[in-house]
Parts: C-alpha cells; sequence; structure tokens
C-alpha cells in the first residue's frame, strides 16, 4: 500500500492450474527475484489452494481475502 492508502501490485503470473503445486511454483519464483526477500502482506482471492501454498512459501506474510472478493460473497 502506498502513502495514498493504494495497493500497488507488485507481480503477476499466469498459470495453467490453481493446483497448490503451480502456486508453490510461481511463490517461490517471485521469492527468488526479491532475493528472498518475503512480502509482509498479500491480498489474495478465494482459493484454498493459494492460501496453502502462500502458508507453505510465505510463513510470516499475512494474507487477506481482497475487498471485492468480501463484497461479491455478502448479501448487501
Amino acid at each position: 500500500m502506498n502513502h495514498h492508502a493504494n495497493n500497488i501490485m507488485v507481480g503477476c503470473g499466469i498459470l495453467i492450474n490453481e493446483k497448490v503445486g503451480s502456486f508453490i511454483w510461481l511463490f517461490n519464483t517471485f521469492l527468488r527475484s526479491m532475493d528472498g526477500i518475503a512480502l509482509k502482506t498479500i491480498i489474495r482471492d478465494q482459493a484454498f489452494s493459494m492460501a496453502n501454498a502462500i502458508a507453505e512459501v510465505f510463513p510470516t506474510s499475512h494474507h487477506r481475502l481482497g475487498g471485492s472478493h468480501i463484497q461479491d460473497n455478502s448479501n448487501c
């Protein structure tokens, strides 16, 4: 998040599937590109496989659902 309270995307990737192994590969690749420095916070979608991979590769990072995913699933 920048000084204007806006989220900043620092990376993106295209995966052929949403399996845990694919996310682990993606996150390890990202981690190598960041010289092993893990992100403090990760905003993610509802994919449980992504949550499991984040917990494995970035065990000290906080991960939360993005606002749009919460809003989409609310009854409001």
